[in-house]
C-alpha cells in the first residue's frame, strides 16, 4: 500500500513538473532577440561578413496556435545592390522540441533587391526549404535556406542568425 501511494505521488509530481516545464518553455521563448547575422549566401556566393559587422538585427518569436512563428528582416548592401529579406509575422512557422531544437520549420518570406536603391532587380516571395536552429537559455540561433523557384531556374539563399532575448 505504501509503495502504491508513493508511486502515485511520484507520478503526479512528474506530470506536474513536465507540464510546468512545457509552460515555462513556451513563455520563455516568445519575444524579441537582438544579435548578429553570422553568414549569408546568395545563389551560391557568400556575402562578405564586413557587410554585417557592427550591425544589430532583431527577430521575434511569436506564439501561434500550433507552435511558433519567426518574424524579422535582414537588410544589407552587396556592391551596388540593396537587399532586404523579410520574414513577415505568421508566415514562418515551426515547433520546438523539448531540448529547444527548432523542428518542422516551414513557410514563406519575401526578398527585394534594388540596384542603386531605386532600380528593382528582384521583388518576389520565396519558399523556405529548411530551418535549423535552437532556442535555449535566452539565445536564439537559426539558419534558414530558401528558394525562389520561378527566378533564374531556382535562385537559392541562406542566412544564419544568433541573438539574445531582450
Amino acid at each position: 500500500m505504501k509503495k502504491w501511494a508513493l508511486s502515485l505521488a511520484l507520478t503526479i509530481l512528474t506530470c506536474f513538473c513536465v507540464q510546468s516545464n512545457a509552460a515555462s518553455l513556451s513563455q520563455d521563448i516568445t519575444g524579441t532577440y537582438a544579435g548578429r547575422v553570422t553568414s549569408v549566401v546568395m545563389n551560391g556566393d557568400a556575402v562578405s561578413k564586413s557587410r554585417f559587422e557592427g550591425k544589430t538585427f532583431t527577430f521575434s518569436v511569436l506564439r501561434e496556435k500550433d507552435g511558433y512563428s519567426l518574424a524579422g528582416h535582414l537588410e544589407f548592401n552587396g556592391g551596388p545592390a540593396h537587399h532586404v529579406i523579410s520574414l513577415p509575422a505568421t508566415r514562418v512557422l515551426f515547433t520546438l522540441a523539448p531540448d529547444g531544437q527548432i523542428v518542422r520549420g516551414r513557410g514563406k518570406g519575401h526578398i527585394s533587391i534594388k540596384v542603386f536603391r531605386f532600380v528593382s532587380a528582384l521583388n518576389k516571395d520565396f519558399n523556405i526549404t529548411s530551418i535549423r536552429g535552437k532556442v535555449v537559455d535566452g539565445q536564439l540561433t537559426f539558419t534558414i535556406q530558401v528558394v525562389i523557384p520561378d527566378y533564374k531556374d531556382g535562385y537559392t539563399a541562406s542566412f544564419s542568425f544568433t541573438g539574445r532575448k531582450q
